[in-house]
């Protein structure tokens, strides 16, 4: 909830709306830095590749942690999502590295990280 803060100002610059639901805590033992830059490069991500008055969500259920945020169509490659350096477009200013860094993160800490496009949304899914 206290990460959601520092988005504000980024979430209302591109008019996008917030749905949180964060009703349980969810609590793995890792370094505070790893868990800070794990759910940075995620919200980020949703802000970044969201179209203008699009909508995030945050919820987390049960022992998961499901980030999803709007978008105009599926991915053409979602497999290399993860990978590094990999753009869906290549003239996004994105550098292909966030998704990569939550990755290693998740694959460290034994976490299971998963992407799915549903009803125009994407999805990512953290299963503690």
């Amino acid at each position: 909830k206290e990460k959601l803060s520092e988005f504000k100002e980024l979430i209302s610059l591109k008019n996008l709306q917030l749905e949180t639901n964060l009703n349980e805590d969810i609590s793995k033992v890792m370094s505070p830095l790893l868990a800070d830059l794990l759910v940075n490069n995620l919200i980020s991500n949703s802000i970044n590749h969201n179209k203008e008055k699009g909508n995030i969500k945050i919820n987390i259920k049960g022992r998961q942690l499901i980030i999803s945020n709007s978008g105009v169509g599926p991915l053409s490659n979602p497999e290399n999502i993860f990978e590094r350096f990999y753009k869906e477009n290549q003239t996004s200013k994105s550098v292909g590295l966030g998704l990569a860094i939550v990755k290693k993160i998740c694959d460290t800490h034994n976490i299971k990280i998963s992407y799915s496009f549903i009803e125009n949304m994407h999805y990512f899914t953290l299963d503690f």
